[in-house]
Parts: C-alpha cells; sequence; structure tokens
C-alpha cells in the first residue's frame, strides 16, 4: 500500500514540516520504495538534506536517507560520501551491518530498495 504510505506521510509532512522524523520518512519512501513509480529521487534529496539541517548534522538516520536518496539520483560519490558520515554518526551497533551493505551497494553503483 504504497500508495496510502505516500499519502500518509506527505500529510504528516504538510502538518509539520520542521519535523526530521517526517521529513526523514518521506524521503526514506520516495529514495527506496520497491515500487518505481512512487520514487522520487531529487524530491527525498531535498527532504533529507532539510532532516539533516534540522538535526544540525548529527544524525545517523537522515543521513542513512541522504545517501539512499543520492544513489537513487545516480550520485554514488555522494550516497558513499553520506552512508560514511552515517556510519560514523550510527548509536546502536546493531544496525551496522545494515548500514555497511549499503555502502557497499553505493561502492557498487546500486542504489538500495526497500524489500516488499
Amino acid at each position: 500500500r504504497y500508495d496510502q504510505a505516500l499519502l500518509d506521510h506527505s500529510e504528516a509532512v504538510r502538518l509539520n514540516s520542521n519535523s526530521p522524523s517526517f521529513l526523514n520518512a518521506l524521503a526514506w519512501l520516495l529514495a527506496t520504495c520497491p515500487d518505481a513509480k512512487y520514487r522520487d529521487g531529487k524530491r527525498a534529496v531535498e527532504l533529507a538534506t532539510n532532516a539533516c539541517e534540522l538535526t544540525s548534522w548529527k544524525d545517523s538516520y537522515p543521513f542513512d536517507t541522504l545517501a539512499a536518496a543520492c544513489a537513487e539520483t545516480g550520485d554514488f560519490e555522494l550516497a558513499l560520501k553520506w552512508q560514511t558520515q552515517a556510519l560514523e554518526l550510527l548509536r546502536d551497533p546493531s544496525l551496522k551491518p545494515q548500514f555497511e551493505a549499503r555502502l557497499s551497494l553505493y561502492r557498487d553503483k546500486k542504489p538500495f530498495r526497500q524489500k516488499p
């Protein structure tokens, strides 16, 4: 139900455009959705960048999303930069394998896709 998720996330951002969590969630969907018709890398980069700014560039999750968004647009150099930063800021060691797996994808010039 990606259509409903897109509507819900978009409405959350509309209601509170200063919420890094809402911006990040919408950007993640737009960058990583397995259904191509819901992906919008350019908008995902904008939203994830806003989330990074609102967290003063100190939270790993918006960096992870920004990396995925850059990979979706084909900018794997920036995807590597932001994913590396995400790994450096990561506080939850249990997520390290997932973050490293995405870093490996970007090295191979492949975008990340959520599992359906």
